[in-house]
């Protein structure tokens, strides 16, 4: 019985890397948004904490102002930090859109090797089959009559 080979099997391989390569993408991209979603609860925290220390309630008009534009300054690094959280849950989504792909692609492969391998089974099964046929056959002609020859 000739062993089964299947002709893709470096398209195969190819896929399985790729897919391998979508799979670290994703888990760094997860790790990204991690960091950016921490980022983003920091600099919630440290305004929220400037907000309730009650910096309005400076006497001095100069350190007055100083304590509004340092609130302003840390509102537009929150609204900046909820950007980047919005940026890197859309490279996840597109890292997971990647991965699913190639499982996909890994998954169409596997299906037809496993479509061939079934075909080369039952191909190699009734070819055994039609061996043991004939065996018996001889074995009978030749249990009947073992005296005639056999072709």
């Amino acid at each position: 019985m000739a062993p089964f080979r299947f002709r893709a099997a470096a398209a195969l391989d190819l896929r399985h890397q790729t897919e391998e390569r979508a799979n670290r993408a994703l888990g760094d991209a997860q790790a990204a948004l991690e960091r950016a979603e921490r980022a983003l609860e920091e600099a919630r925290v440290a305004l929220d904490a400037t907000l309730a220390s009650g910096a309005s309630a400076v006497a001095d008009p100069g350190l007055s102002i100083w304590y509004r534009n340092w609130i302003t300054r840390q509102r537009h690094e929150l609204q900046h930090r909820r950007a980047m959280v919005a940026d890197r849950r859309a490279a996840v989504d597109a890292a997971v859109a990647r991965l699913q792909a190639a499982h996909r692609d890994v998954r169409v492969l596997e299906r037809l090797r496993d479509r061939l391998h079934s075909e080369w089974a039952l191909a190699e099964r009734r070819k055994e089959q039609k061996e043991l046929d004939w065996l018996g056959s001889v074995r009978h002609a030749l249990a009947a009559d073992p005296h005639e020859e056999v072709r």
